[in-house]
């Protein structure tokens, strides 16, 4: 297709991809999820616990953009769980306070380890 470059508009929607494949493929039996408001708020993908948590999974394309608007009302909601940012940046994972959230901001590579939390 003599592609080149990716647009910046497909970077996001690329992320989400490979984040659901990954999911698929280190969690198969996962029941996967996704969460959106009447006001359009959502969270990319939502995965159930057994212990009744609930682990919220964004994908920002960047680290640099990253807004408490949706985990808060998502956590209004389902308050118990974790709560992971994936980002294309390789950077090594690391918690984080983002708003009155803890979060774990990961690399698509590190994915992994948060699946079974």
């Amino acid at each position: 297709r003599n592609w080149e470059t990716l647009r910046s508009d497909d970077c996001g929607g690329l992320l989400e991809h490979l984040t659901l494949d990954l999911i698929k493929a280190y969690s198969p039996a996962q029941p996967i999820h996704f969460w959106r408001d009447k006001q359009q708020r959502e969270i990319d993908f939502v995965l159930p616990r057994s212990d009744g948590s609930i682990t919220a999974i964004e994908c920002k394309w960047s680290r640099q953009r990253n807004s408490t608007r949706n985990l808060d009302a998502f956590r209004e909601h389902y308050p118990r769980g974790h709560n992971v940012i994936v980002t294309a940046d390789p950077s090594v994972p690391l918690e984080s306070k983002l708003g009155k959230h803890t979060v774990q901001i990961s690399s698509i590579n590190d994915l992994p380890q948060f699946l079974n939390q």
